[in-house]
């Protein structure tokens, strides 16, 4: 699945992306915790702000939301595409090709309903991660509050590689921002490219 990690354009259908030097958005403080990584993945293309300016790093991430952002920080080409088989992701959809693309390459799997419009949970996000990226880790980590295998290995291994930050406890049902969506897919790439 790993592409070239780096710098194809995309995000939100009703982002534009601001200037290419300084703080690009008037609700980013240079002291925001995840300034650096929204700035460098902006840079990239991976992801974008809004026509007003904004960035709205606390603004909950959708499932068909990540799905664009994944594929742009792979750089896929989204332009020979597999139908997926879920009922609610309609070919208008603006995330409708990167996420077939996705399902195609298996991070996802083409069953009765994608749910584009839910929330991403950190859970999933780490699968979604792992399963993208192909990443691996000599270690895994473990925290307390992982119950479920499945999600204790993939939510295991980023924090092996040190994409997660997080001691003891991993909140996996927690739901994913925009800025941390953006550290998390900044640490990512540079862990596949070290």
């Amino acid at each position: 699945i790993m592409a070239k990690v780096g710098g194809a354009v995309g995000g939100a259908s009703t982002a534009t992306q601001a200037g290419a030097n300084s703080s690009k958005f008037n609700d980013i403080d240079k002291k925001y915790q995840f300034y650096k990584e929204i700035h460098k993945l902006t840079d990239k293309g991976v992801i974008k702000g809004y026509g007003d300016g904004t960035f709205r790093a606390s603004d909950k991430v959708t499932r068909a939301q990540a799905a664009t952002l994944i594929a742009n920080a792979l750089q896929l080409d989204l332009t020979v595409i597999k139908e997926p088989k879920f009922k609610d992701v309609s070919t208008k959809n603006s995330h409708y090709r990167a996420i077939a693309k996705l399902t195609e390459l298996g991070v996802f799997k083409n069953s009765d309903a994608f749910k584009p419009n839910r929330s991403l949970t950190r859970a999933q996000m780490a699968k979604i991660l792992v399963e993208a990226f192909e990443l691996q880790a000599s270690s895994v980590k473990q925290y307390d509050d992982v119950k479920v295998a499945e999600s204790a290995h993939y939510i295991g291994i980023i924090g092996g590689l040190n994409i997660t930050t997080n001691v003891g406890k991993f909140n996996p049902s927690g739901e994913i921002t925009r800025g941390q969506l953006a550290a998390f897919l900044d640490r990512t790439i540079t862990v596949k490219r070290s």
